[in-house]
């Protein structure tokens, strides 16, 4: 029934329409919605002030309320449709690939990116890429160029990078992660929480080649 009455709006719309003269105001009763036609300009040949409200029930296109932009340009052109879903879902899908949707916003604000059904809150299926990734105000955050990836810990005099491979392990923990960056005197720890020299490694270390300390030569098995 309310699919009907707004397809009831949009004829009434047009019926208002049909033989006016370019930028005439139409008024649909007393809603206060006025629409006018432009055919002076080439970018707005509708215009309405006023909201629209459409109903409807369904998926995609099948009875709910959509809006479908259509390039009909040959060989490039796509159909993609905007819409609220039955599922709760804002949503834009492409018309071409089977009404699959791209993009949706569900009712807790999540975004999904290649997903219906995201579980954070921007929820990629895919590969993401960026120029610059920051985290925690700016204070924390990845930087890429093409000469160097630069990870990087703002936020005082005494912050950390690490590497691990959970959530509770690191700075300020019981458990160290397998490497550790303190910022205090630039130190890294291989299994060492609180670097104390430039690198502090708890555990066996196995090297390959020659070990050179500053000032004498270097001796291939042991100093």
């Amino acid at each position: 029934m309310r699919t009907c009455l707004c397809f009831l709006l949009y004829f009434l719309i047009i019926y208002k329409l049909v033989g006016q003269t370019a930028g005439t105001t139409n008024t649909l009763g007393s809603s206060g919605v006025t629409a006018i036609l432009s055919t002076t300009s080439a970018n707005h040949k509708l215009i309405i002030s006023g909201a629209v409200k459409q109903y409807g029930t369904g998926l995609n296109a099948v009875g709910s309320p959509t809006l479908f932009l259509h390039n009909t340009t040959a060989s490039t052109g796509r159909q993609f449709g905007i819409n609220a879903s039955n599922a709760g879902l804002f949503q834009i899908f492409d018309v071409n690939a089977t009404n699959t949707a791209r993009f949706v916003i569900n009712g807790s604000g999540s975004v999904g990116i290649g997903t219906i059904n995201p579980q954070a809150t921007l929820d990629v299926n895919g590969d993401v890429r960026m120029a610059n990734l920051r985290m925690n105000n700016g204070y924390n955050g990845i930087a890429a160029s093409c000469l160097s990836t630069h990870v990087y810990n703002a936020c005082g005099t005494g912050g950390y990078i690490t590497m691990g491979f959970t959530a509770n392990s690191g700075a300020n923990t019981a458990t160290a992660d397998p490497f550790t960056i303190q910022q205090t005197n630039n130190a890294v720890g291989i299994r060492n929480n609180k670097p104390a020299e430039a690198l502090d490694v708890n555990g066996n270390v196995r090297a390959t080649g020659i070990i050179l300390p500053t000032g004498r030569a270097g001796q291939s098995a042991c100093l």
